[in-house]
């Protein structure tokens, strides 16, 4: 959803779609635009970067969107709140996800990896 909003925008406003914010909020956003699908893909190739890069991601997104919707205002709130809910969803799945990614949770041989017999 975070991508499509982004693209979405840059599709409509072009580069300068965030014009009004702070330079480093603008380019934060619009860097999303590339992140968030990188997280996307990273988790379909089951790739352990993608749970910190994740979670790295929503925190920083939610901690700028609150700092801007604080100071400079414009941003809409239920926008922050469901972002939020969604940061906790992050938050709360990533040691799963961690997880799953452990070649012992694939059924490969713990003896193999250093493992307890």
């Amino acid at each position: 959803m975070g991508t499509t909003t982004h693209v979405l925008d840059l599709t409509a406003g072009g580069t300068g779609v965030y014009a009004g914010f702070p330079p480093a909020a603008r380019a934060f956003w619009v860097s999303l635009t590339l992140l968030d699908p990188l997280v996307v893909l990273l988790l379909a190739l089951r790739r352990r970067a993608a749970v910190p890069l994740g979670v790295a991601i929503m925190v920083v997104d939610v901690a700028v969107n609150a700092t801007v919707g604080a100071l400079v205002g414009g941003l809409a709130p239920w926008g922050l709140v469901n972002q939020s809910l969604f940061g906790v969803l992050v938050l709360a799945t990533a040691r799963v996800l961690w997880r799953a990614d452990d070649p012992a949770a694939r059924g490969q041989d713990r003896r193999a990896v250093g493992g307890p017999t």
